[in-house]
């Protein structure tokens, strides 16, 4: 039989408050999933399939944030009105991405040195053409392998996340509602931030 894996993720115990998820979330590792377990540390690790309690993603977190901010027919809470300026979430360092000509090897070997799984593609004004991540290496074979060398436009067309995602861009002028609401309905896991009149 094929032996079990312990889910990836961050352990805490399953009865952390919602402060302490929301903590763990933005820790240093950025993990996508928490894992909730009776126990912490090395017990949790070792004996998980008896010690795990559950999993949450950062999908079903921003889910929960929503329904508690705007629940429904209810009163939308005035701190999801704020715009995200006024809440201090703003891009704090310059946007990394790919141009359509570049290789895609130069891509990938891009999202490797900055540690990130996927970069927006821009043309040379900054227009939003697409995404290009580390998923899409999965679909690469012996016999497609030469497509690495080819232009990031080639990618973006038939890339993993562009099927059934939508990717949120906002400006800085959005509500966090709205914001919290686009991660949601895109299906994806991050937002674009840009300036009213370009990316």
């Amino acid at each position: 039989s094929t032996k079990r894996r312990m889910p990836l993720g961050k352990i805490i115990k399953a009865d952390s408050t919602l402060m302490g998820l929301l903590e763990a979330f933005a820790s240093e590792d950025a993990p996508k999933r928490i894992i909730l377990s009776k126990v912490a540390g090395a017990k949790a690790e070792k004996e998980w399939r008896t010690q795990v309690q559950g999993v949450i993603s950062q999908t079903d977190m921003v889910r929960y944030i929503t329904k508690l901010l705007s629940p429904e027919g209810g009163e939308v809470h005035p701190f999801a009105l704020k715009a995200l300026i006024e809440v201090g979430i703003s891009p704090s360092k310059p946007v990394i991405f790919a141009t359509p000509k570049q290789r895609a090897v130069a891509a990938f070997h891009t999202m490797w040195l900055h540690n990130i799984e996927a970069l927006p593609v821009l043309s040379e004004d900054r227009t939003y053409l697409g995404i290009i991540g580390v998923q899409d290496l999965r679909t690469l074979s012996f016999s497609t392998l030469p497509q690495l060398l080819g232009p990031v436009s080639d990618w973006v067309k038939s890339s993993y996340y562009s099927v059934g995602k939508d990717e949120a861009i906002v400006t800085r002028n959005a509500r966090l509602i709205d914001v919290l609401k686009a991660i949601q309905f895109s299906k994806s896991h991050r937002v674009f931030i840009r300036e009213v009149s370009s990316f």
